[in-house]
Protein backbone atom coordinates (compact mmCIF):
# COMPACT_ATOMS: atom_id res chain seq x y z
CA UNK A 1 0.00 0.00 0.00
CA UNK A 2 1.52 3.29 -1.16
CA UNK A 3 1.45 6.64 1.19
CA UNK A 4 -0.66 7.69 -1.02
CA UNK A 5 -3.47 5.22 0.15
CA UNK A 6 -2.59 5.55 3.58
CA UNK A 7 -3.15 9.11 3.14
CA UNK A 8 -6.56 8.89 1.57
CA UNK A 9 -7.60 6.04 4.44
CA UNK A 10 -6.66 8.07 7.11
CA UNK A 11 -8.45 11.59 5.68
CA UNK A 12 -11.66 9.32 5.44
CA UNK A 13 -11.39 7.88 8.47
CA UNK A 14 -10.83 11.61 10.46
CA UNK A 15 -13.64 12.71 8.41
CA UNK A 16 -15.86 9.85 9.57
CA UNK A 17 -14.88 10.01 12.92
CA UNK A 18 -16.81 13.77 12.52
CA UNK A 19 -19.59 12.22 11.40
CA UNK A 20 -20.04 9.96 14.09
CA UNK A 21 -19.62 12.57 16.89
CA UNK A 22 -21.76 14.46 15.18
CA UNK A 23 -24.93 11.40 16.20
CA UNK A 24 -23.33 9.86 18.96
CA UNK A 25 -21.46 10.88 22.15
CA UNK A 26 -18.41 9.33 23.12
CA UNK A 27 -16.66 9.53 26.52
CA UNK A 28 -12.74 11.58 25.97
CA UNK A 29 -11.44 8.91 28.23
CA UNK A 30 -12.65 6.67 26.11
CA UNK A 31 -11.22 8.33 23.53
CA UNK A 32 -7.98 8.77 24.67
CA UNK A 33 -7.59 4.87 25.23
CA UNK A 34 -8.01 3.59 21.83
CA UNK A 35 -6.08 6.65 20.30
CA UNK A 36 -2.93 5.41 22.47
CA UNK A 37 -3.35 1.63 21.62
CA UNK A 38 -3.90 1.93 18.06
CA UNK A 39 -0.19 4.55 18.50
CA UNK A 40 1.18 0.79 20.01
CA UNK A 41 -0.32 -0.93 17.45
CA UNK A 42 0.67 0.69 14.87
CA UNK A 43 4.71 0.46 15.56
CA UNK A 44 4.26 -3.31 16.69
CA UNK A 45 2.11 -5.02 14.34
CA UNK A 46 2.66 -6.13 10.70
CA UNK A 47 1.55 -4.02 7.45
CA UNK A 48 -1.79 -4.88 7.12
CA UNK A 49 -2.55 -4.37 10.95
CA UNK A 50 -0.95 -1.27 11.15
CA UNK A 51 -3.08 -0.10 8.41
CA UNK A 52 -6.26 -1.24 10.16
CA UNK A 53 -4.89 0.85 13.39
CA UNK A 54 -4.28 3.61 11.46
CA UNK A 55 -7.45 4.32 10.52
CA UNK A 56 -9.03 3.65 13.92
CA UNK A 57 -6.70 6.07 15.39
CA UNK A 58 -7.61 8.80 12.91
CA UNK A 59 -11.42 8.18 13.33
CA UNK A 60 -10.97 8.76 17.26
CA UNK A 61 -8.99 11.47 16.60
CA UNK A 62 -12.79 13.00 14.31
CA UNK A 63 -14.43 12.02 17.08
CA UNK A 64 -12.14 13.73 19.49
CA UNK A 65 -12.25 16.81 17.69
CA UNK A 66 -15.87 17.40 17.39
CA UNK A 67 -16.25 16.55 20.86
CA UNK A 68 -14.10 19.12 22.19
CA UNK A 69 -15.28 21.41 19.67
CA UNK A 70 -18.92 21.29 21.34
CA UNK A 71 -17.66 21.13 24.90
CA UNK A 72 -18.21 24.19 25.73
CA UNK A 73 -21.57 24.79 23.72
CA UNK A 74 -24.61 23.76 25.57
CA UNK A 75 -27.87 26.29 26.65
CA UNK A 76 -27.00 25.57 30.03
CA UNK A 77 -23.23 27.10 29.71
CA UNK A 78 -24.72 30.34 28.07
CA UNK A 79 -27.93 30.34 30.23
CA UNK A 80 -25.75 33.52 32.36
CA UNK A 81 -25.83 35.69 29.19
CA UNK A 82 -29.62 34.91 27.85
CA UNK A 83 -32.48 37.14 28.20
CA UNK A 84 -30.49 39.82 30.37
CA UNK A 85 -29.38 43.21 29.62
CA UNK A 86 -24.90 42.76 28.14
CA UNK A 87 -22.59 45.67 28.46
CA UNK A 88 -19.14 44.68 26.63
CA UNK A 89 -17.10 45.69 24.36
CA UNK A 90 -16.41 44.23 20.55
CA UNK A 91 -15.47 44.96 16.49
CA UNK A 92 -17.05 43.62 14.09
CA UNK A 93 -15.28 41.00 12.20
CA UNK A 94 -17.73 40.74 8.97
CA UNK A 95 -18.91 42.88 6.36
CA UNK A 96 -22.23 44.18 7.42
CA UNK A 97 -25.27 43.15 4.85
CA UNK A 98 -28.42 43.86 4.32
CA UNK A 99 -31.37 40.74 4.32
CA UNK A 100 -34.74 40.50 4.39
CA UNK A 101 -34.82 44.48 5.29
CA UNK A 102 -32.31 44.51 8.28
CA UNK A 103 -28.72 44.71 8.76
CA UNK A 104 -26.65 42.12 10.09
CA UNK A 105 -23.51 42.58 12.24
CA UNK A 106 -21.30 40.07 13.46
CA UNK A 107 -19.76 41.19 16.47
CA UNK A 108 -16.30 39.51 17.80
CA UNK A 109 -16.47 40.00 21.68
CA UNK A 110 -13.52 41.54 23.11
CA UNK A 111 -14.45 40.90 26.73
CA UNK A 112 -12.50 38.39 28.75
CA UNK A 113 -15.06 37.26 31.27
CA UNK A 114 -17.87 37.17 28.80
CA UNK A 115 -18.28 33.38 26.63
CA UNK A 116 -16.61 32.58 23.34
CA UNK A 117 -18.17 32.95 20.06
CA UNK A 118 -19.74 35.68 18.08
CA UNK A 119 -22.62 37.71 18.20
CA UNK A 120 -25.18 38.03 15.21
CA UNK A 121 -26.27 41.77 16.04
CA UNK A 122 -29.92 42.79 13.45
CA UNK A 123 -30.02 46.49 12.97
CA UNK A 124 -31.83 48.38 10.91
CA UNK A 125 -31.34 48.87 7.66
CA UNK A 126 -30.32 52.45 7.82
CA UNK A 127 -27.79 52.08 10.25
CA UNK A 128 -23.82 52.25 9.07
CA UNK A 129 -21.30 50.08 10.38
CA UNK A 130 -18.40 49.04 8.75
CA UNK A 131 -15.59 46.11 8.93
CA UNK A 132 -12.93 46.61 11.68
CA UNK A 133 -15.37 49.02 13.80
CA UNK A 134 -14.90 49.14 17.55
CA UNK A 135 -17.98 49.09 19.31
CA UNK A 136 -20.36 49.11 22.76
CA UNK A 137 -22.92 46.35 22.67
CA UNK A 138 -25.38 47.11 25.08
CA UNK A 139 -28.66 44.94 24.45
CA UNK A 140 -30.26 41.62 25.55
CA UNK A 141 -28.91 38.46 23.65
CA UNK A 142 -30.68 35.40 22.47
CA UNK A 143 -29.34 31.78 22.18
CA UNK A 144 -31.07 31.06 18.23
CA UNK A 145 -33.52 28.75 18.25
CA UNK A 146 -34.42 26.50 15.24
CA UNK A 147 -37.63 26.93 12.69
CA UNK A 148 -39.70 24.86 10.33
CA UNK A 149 -37.50 22.38 9.01
CA UNK A 150 -34.43 24.43 9.77
CA UNK A 151 -31.57 23.81 12.01
CA UNK A 152 -31.06 27.64 12.44
CA UNK A 153 -28.96 27.14 15.50
CA UNK A 154 -26.60 24.96 14.27
CA UNK A 155 -25.91 26.69 11.21
CA UNK A 156 -24.82 29.49 12.94
CA UNK A 157 -22.66 27.37 14.99
CA UNK A 158 -20.58 26.64 12.38
CA UNK A 159 -20.10 30.17 11.92
CA UNK A 160 -18.96 30.18 15.43
CA UNK A 161 -21.75 32.69 16.25
CA UNK A 162 -23.14 31.45 19.82
CA UNK A 163 -25.87 34.48 19.95
CA UNK A 164 -28.40 36.65 17.97
CA UNK A 165 -29.66 39.84 19.09
CA UNK A 166 -32.53 42.34 18.06
CA UNK A 167 -32.43 45.69 17.46
CA UNK A 168 -29.18 46.31 20.45
CA UNK A 169 -27.46 49.40 21.45
CA UNK A 170 -24.32 49.02 18.93
CA UNK A 171 -22.09 52.66 19.18
CA UNK A 172 -19.32 52.77 16.84
CA UNK A 173 -16.17 53.94 18.85
CA UNK A 174 -13.50 54.21 16.20
CA UNK A 175 -12.55 52.06 13.38
CA UNK A 176 -9.51 50.10 13.41
CA UNK A 177 -10.12 48.04 9.95
CA UNK A 178 -6.31 48.67 8.35
CA UNK A 179 -6.29 48.24 4.65
CA UNK A 180 -8.90 45.12 4.44
CA UNK A 181 -11.08 48.49 5.86
CA UNK A 182 -10.61 50.68 2.74
CA UNK A 183 -11.05 48.04 0.45
CA UNK A 184 -14.44 46.71 1.91
CA UNK A 185 -15.46 50.57 1.83
CA UNK A 186 -14.11 50.66 -2.38
CA UNK A 187 -16.75 47.57 -2.57
CA UNK A 188 -18.97 49.62 -1.51
CA UNK A 189 -18.85 52.65 -3.29
CA UNK A 190 -18.43 49.98 -6.04
CA UNK A 191 -21.99 48.47 -5.52
CA UNK A 192 -22.95 52.28 -5.60
CA UNK A 193 -21.85 52.87 -9.04
CA UNK A 194 -22.84 49.59 -10.52
CA UNK A 195 -26.24 50.61 -9.54
CA UNK A 196 -25.88 53.90 -11.17
CA UNK A 197 -24.71 52.17 -14.57
CA UNK A 198 -27.18 49.53 -15.03
CA UNK A 199 -31.01 48.71 -14.52
CA UNK A 200 -32.05 46.55 -11.97
CA UNK A 201 -32.20 43.64 -12.09
CA UNK A 202 -29.05 43.54 -13.67
CA UNK A 203 -27.17 45.82 -11.53
CA UNK A 204 -28.00 43.68 -8.37
CA UNK A 205 -26.92 40.79 -10.82
CA UNK A 206 -23.71 42.27 -11.27
CA UNK A 207 -23.15 43.24 -7.75
CA UNK A 208 -23.66 39.47 -6.73
CA UNK A 209 -21.23 37.79 -9.06
CA UNK A 210 -18.30 40.73 -8.89
CA UNK A 211 -18.75 42.13 -5.27
CA UNK A 212 -20.65 39.24 -3.25
CA UNK A 213 -23.43 42.18 -2.46
CA UNK A 214 -26.79 40.52 -2.93
CA UNK A 215 -29.09 43.10 -1.34
CA UNK A 216 -30.07 44.47 -4.75
CA UNK A 217 -31.92 41.21 -6.08
CA UNK A 218 -35.51 41.03 -5.61
CA UNK A 219 -37.14 38.13 -4.78
CA UNK A 220 -39.06 37.39 -7.93
CA UNK A 221 -35.39 37.51 -9.83
CA UNK A 222 -33.79 34.99 -7.04
CA UNK A 223 -36.94 32.59 -7.61
CA UNK A 224 -36.33 32.21 -11.48
CA UNK A 225 -33.11 31.71 -10.78
CA UNK A 226 -33.58 28.75 -8.07
CA UNK A 227 -36.16 26.87 -10.64
CA UNK A 228 -33.72 26.78 -13.42
CA UNK A 229 -30.74 25.57 -11.36
CA UNK A 230 -28.57 28.63 -11.80
CA UNK A 231 -28.29 30.09 -8.56
CA UNK A 232 -24.67 29.12 -8.11
CA UNK A 233 -24.08 32.35 -10.89
CA UNK A 234 -25.07 35.03 -8.44
CA UNK A 235 -23.31 33.93 -5.51
CA UNK A 236 -20.28 33.55 -4.03
CA UNK A 237 -19.99 29.95 -3.58
CA UNK A 238 -17.88 27.17 -3.86
CA UNK A 239 -19.76 25.01 -7.14
CA UNK A 240 -19.62 28.88 -8.39
CA UNK A 241 -15.60 29.90 -7.88
CA UNK A 242 -14.91 26.30 -8.97
CA UNK A 243 -16.71 25.75 -12.16
CA UNK A 244 -15.05 29.74 -12.79
CA UNK A 245 -11.71 28.57 -12.30
CA UNK A 246 -12.01 25.39 -14.23
CA UNK A 247 -13.84 27.39 -17.09
CA UNK A 248 -10.67 29.70 -17.05
CA UNK A 249 -8.19 27.38 -16.99
CA UNK A 250 -10.25 25.46 -20.32
CA UNK A 251 -10.22 28.64 -21.86
CA UNK A 252 -6.55 29.68 -21.33
CA UNK A 253 -5.25 26.20 -21.89
CA UNK A 254 -7.87 26.21 -25.52
CA UNK A 255 -5.94 29.16 -26.41
CA UNK A 256 -2.59 27.63 -25.45
CA UNK A 257 -1.46 29.89 -22.56
CA UNK A 258 1.63 28.39 -20.52
CA UNK A 259 0.05 26.42 -17.71
CA UNK A 260 2.41 27.56 -15.23
CA UNK A 261 1.08 30.95 -16.01
CA UNK A 262 -2.46 30.06 -15.82
CA UNK A 263 -2.36 29.07 -12.77
CA UNK A 264 -0.60 31.88 -11.16
CA UNK A 265 -3.12 34.31 -12.64
CA UNK A 266 -5.89 31.92 -11.89
CA UNK A 267 -4.52 32.15 -8.26
CA UNK A 268 -4.29 35.97 -8.39
CA UNK A 269 -7.75 36.11 -9.73
CA UNK A 270 -9.18 33.44 -6.63
CA UNK A 271 -7.13 35.71 -4.13
CA UNK A 272 -8.20 38.96 -5.52
CA UNK A 273 -12.27 37.80 -5.66
CA UNK A 274 -11.82 36.35 -2.18
CA UNK A 275 -10.97 39.48 -0.95
CA UNK A 276 -13.05 42.43 -3.13
CA UNK A 277 -15.93 39.83 -2.33
CA UNK A 278 -16.31 40.44 1.52
CA UNK A 279 -14.08 37.57 2.26
CA UNK A 280 -16.85 35.90 4.37
CA UNK A 281 -16.22 32.75 5.64
CA UNK A 282 -18.01 30.94 2.46
CA UNK A 283 -16.05 32.78 0.29
CA UNK A 284 -12.67 32.19 1.99
CA UNK A 285 -13.70 28.31 1.93
CA UNK A 286 -15.16 28.14 -1.89
CA UNK A 287 -11.71 29.98 -2.83
CA UNK A 288 -9.48 27.35 -0.52
CA UNK A 289 -11.02 24.45 -2.59
CA UNK A 290 -11.13 26.52 -6.14
CA UNK A 291 -7.48 26.96 -5.13
CA UNK A 292 -6.74 23.28 -4.42
CA UNK A 293 -8.82 22.46 -7.78
CA UNK A 294 -6.73 24.55 -9.68
CA UNK A 295 -3.23 23.05 -8.24
CA UNK A 296 -5.22 19.53 -9.00
CA UNK A 297 -5.68 21.08 -12.34
CA UNK A 298 -2.18 21.64 -12.08
CA UNK A 299 -0.71 18.14 -11.35
CA UNK A 300 -2.83 16.61 -13.93
CA UNK A 301 -2.80 13.44 -11.90
CA UNK A 302 -5.80 12.18 -10.48
CA UNK A 303 -4.80 10.51 -7.22
CA UNK A 304 -2.70 13.71 -6.34
CA UNK A 305 -5.91 15.87 -6.82
CA UNK A 306 -7.95 13.48 -4.69
CA UNK A 307 -5.17 13.87 -1.71
CA UNK A 308 -5.23 17.84 -2.34
CA UNK A 309 -8.67 17.81 -2.09
CA UNK A 310 -9.08 15.39 0.98
CA UNK A 311 -5.99 17.70 2.26
CA UNK A 312 -8.12 21.18 2.28
CA UNK A 313 -11.48 19.38 3.62
CA UNK A 314 -9.33 17.52 6.38
CA UNK A 315 -7.67 20.84 7.40
CA UNK A 316 -10.91 23.15 7.42
CA UNK A 317 -13.09 20.19 9.69
CA UNK A 318 -9.90 20.32 11.90
CA UNK A 319 -10.17 23.88 12.67
CA UNK A 320 -14.19 23.76 12.70
CA UNK A 321 -15.89 20.35 12.22
CA UNK A 322 -18.88 21.63 12.32
CA UNK A 323 -19.00 22.79 8.62
CA UNK A 324 -19.09 18.67 7.62
CA UNK A 325 -23.18 18.29 8.61
CA UNK A 326 -23.92 22.38 8.87
CA UNK A 327 -22.45 24.22 6.39
CA UNK A 328 -23.90 23.61 2.88
CA UNK A 329 -21.48 25.79 1.16
CA UNK A 330 -18.76 23.50 2.39
CA UNK A 331 -20.58 20.63 1.24
CA UNK A 332 -21.38 22.14 -2.10
CA UNK A 333 -17.94 23.29 -2.84
CA UNK A 334 -16.19 19.53 -1.78
CA UNK A 335 -18.59 17.85 -4.28
CA UNK A 336 -18.26 20.11 -6.94
CA UNK A 337 -14.63 20.13 -6.90
CA UNK A 338 -14.83 16.53 -6.47
CA UNK A 339 -17.20 16.13 -9.34
CA UNK A 340 -14.72 17.52 -11.83
CA UNK A 341 -11.99 15.82 -10.74
CA UNK A 342 -13.19 12.58 -10.91
CA UNK A 343 -16.45 13.03 -13.52
CA UNK A 344 -15.15 15.07 -16.22
CA UNK A 345 -12.56 13.27 -17.44
CA UNK A 346 -14.86 10.42 -17.65
CA UNK A 347 -17.60 12.48 -19.50
CA UNK A 348 -15.05 14.05 -21.84
CA UNK A 349 -13.73 10.83 -22.85
CA UNK A 350 -17.37 9.71 -23.53
CA UNK A 351 -17.81 12.52 -25.81
CA UNK A 352 -14.95 13.11 -27.14
CA UNK A 353 -16.06 12.08 -30.82
CA UNK A 354 -17.87 15.50 -30.37
CA UNK A 355 -16.25 18.97 -31.46
CA UNK A 356 -14.59 21.21 -29.24
CA UNK A 357 -16.87 23.59 -30.59
CA UNK A 358 -14.31 26.59 -28.79
CA UNK A 359 -14.06 25.18 -25.99
CA UNK A 360 -18.01 25.28 -25.35
CA UNK A 361 -18.16 20.89 -25.24
CA UNK A 362 -15.68 21.07 -21.87
CA UNK A 363 -17.56 24.18 -20.52
CA UNK A 364 -20.74 21.98 -20.42
CA UNK A 365 -19.19 18.80 -19.43
CA UNK A 366 -17.66 20.55 -16.36
CA UNK A 367 -21.01 22.24 -15.49
CA UNK A 368 -22.58 18.85 -15.98
CA UNK A 369 -20.02 17.13 -13.70
CA UNK A 370 -20.63 19.23 -10.78
CA UNK A 371 -24.32 19.43 -11.22
CA UNK A 372 -24.29 15.22 -11.10
CA UNK A 373 -22.28 15.41 -7.98
CA UNK A 374 -24.13 18.08 -6.30
CA UNK A 375 -27.32 16.34 -6.74
CA UNK A 376 -27.77 14.97 -3.25
CA UNK A 377 -27.12 18.37 -1.49
CA UNK A 378 -29.54 19.88 -3.61
CA UNK A 379 -32.09 17.53 -3.39
CA UNK A 380 -31.59 17.44 0.60
CA UNK A 381 -31.45 21.28 1.11
CA UNK A 382 -33.82 22.87 -1.59
CA UNK A 383 -36.25 19.94 -1.91
CA UNK A 384 -35.95 20.49 -5.73
CA UNK A 385 -34.14 19.47 -9.07
CA UNK A 386 -34.34 21.02 -12.26
CA UNK A 387 -33.35 19.50 -15.21
CA UNK A 388 -33.69 22.68 -16.98
CA UNK A 389 -30.87 23.53 -14.97
CA UNK A 390 -28.25 21.99 -17.85
CA UNK A 391 -29.61 23.41 -20.74
CA UNK A 392 -29.71 26.71 -19.09
CA UNK A 393 -26.26 26.27 -18.03
CA UNK A 394 -24.81 25.40 -21.14
CA UNK A 395 -26.35 28.54 -22.53
CA UNK A 396 -25.72 30.97 -20.19
CA UNK A 397 -22.14 29.65 -18.54
CA UNK A 398 -19.93 29.92 -21.64
CA UNK A 399 -20.72 34.23 -21.22
CA UNK A 400 -20.42 34.23 -17.64
CA UNK A 401 -16.38 34.77 -17.44
CA UNK A 402 -17.18 37.81 -20.03
CA UNK A 403 -19.67 39.42 -17.83
CA UNK A 404 -17.31 38.70 -14.57
CA UNK A 405 -14.48 40.39 -16.73
CA UNK A 406 -16.71 43.34 -18.33
CA UNK A 407 -18.14 44.30 -14.95
CA UNK A 408 -14.09 44.60 -13.08
CA UNK A 409 -13.14 46.50 -15.84
CA UNK A 410 -16.28 48.57 -15.64
CA UNK A 411 -16.11 49.03 -11.60
CA UNK A 412 -12.71 49.89 -11.91
CA UNK A 413 -13.89 52.49 -15.20
CA UNK A 414 -16.77 53.99 -12.72
CA UNK A 415 -13.45 55.07 -10.62
CA UNK A 416 -11.66 57.01 -13.57
CA UNK A 417 -14.32 58.18 -15.45
CA UNK A 418 -17.78 57.85 -15.30
CA UNK A 419 -17.99 58.32 -19.33
CA UNK A 420 -16.23 55.59 -19.94
CA UNK A 421 -18.05 53.31 -17.72
CA UNK A 422 -21.13 54.32 -19.32
CA UNK A 423 -19.62 52.97 -22.66
CA UNK A 424 -18.16 49.90 -20.91
CA UNK A 425 -22.00 49.30 -19.65
CA UNK A 426 -23.72 48.92 -22.69
CA UNK A 427 -22.38 45.50 -24.08
CA UNK A 428 -22.44 43.74 -20.47
CA UNK A 429 -26.00 44.60 -20.44
CA UNK A 430 -26.36 43.42 -23.68
CA UNK A 431 -24.95 39.81 -22.68
CA UNK A 432 -27.16 40.15 -19.22
CA UNK A 433 -30.46 40.72 -21.28
CA UNK A 434 -29.74 37.83 -22.79
CA UNK A 435 -28.88 35.46 -19.59
CA UNK A 436 -31.93 36.83 -18.74
CA UNK A 437 -34.45 35.86 -21.15
CA UNK A 438 -32.90 32.45 -20.97
CA UNK A 439 -33.40 32.06 -17.29
CA UNK A 440 -36.91 33.89 -17.42
CA UNK A 441 -37.72 31.70 -20.35
CA UNK A 442 -36.93 28.09 -19.26
CA UNK A 443 -38.26 29.43 -15.41
CA UNK A 444 -41.98 29.17 -17.05
CA UNK A 445 -42.06 25.64 -17.20
CA UNK A 446 -43.03 23.52 -14.24
CA UNK A 447 -42.68 19.84 -15.85
CA UNK A 448 -38.74 19.81 -15.68
CA UNK A 449 -38.60 19.86 -11.68
CA UNK A 450 -38.41 17.03 -9.87
CA UNK A 451 -39.44 17.21 -5.85
CA UNK A 452 -38.13 15.59 -3.55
Amino acid sequence: MTKSDKFLLASVSFVLGILIASFWEVELWILFLVSAGCVAGIFVSNIRSSVVFLCIFFLSLGVMRYSLCVMDYSTDNLSDFTDKNINFSGRVVEVPEVKNGTLRVVVEVEDEDFSDGLVLAFMSPYSEYFYGDEVNFEGKLKVPESFDDFDYRKYLLSKNIYFISYYPNLERKESAAGILGEIYKMREKADSNVGKLLPQPEAGILSAMTLGVKSGISDDTLGKFNKTGVRHIIAVSGMHMVILVSIIVTALLYFGINRRKIFYLAAFFIAFFVVFSGSPPSAVRAGVMSFVLLLALKVGRPNDSINALLLAAVGMLFFNPRLLLSDVGFQMSFLAALGIIKIFPYLRKKFAQFGEFAGAKDIFLITLSAQIAILPIMAENFGEFSFFSFPVNLLIIPVVPFVMAGGFLLIGASFINIALAQILALPILIIMKYQLAVIDFFSRFDFGIIKF
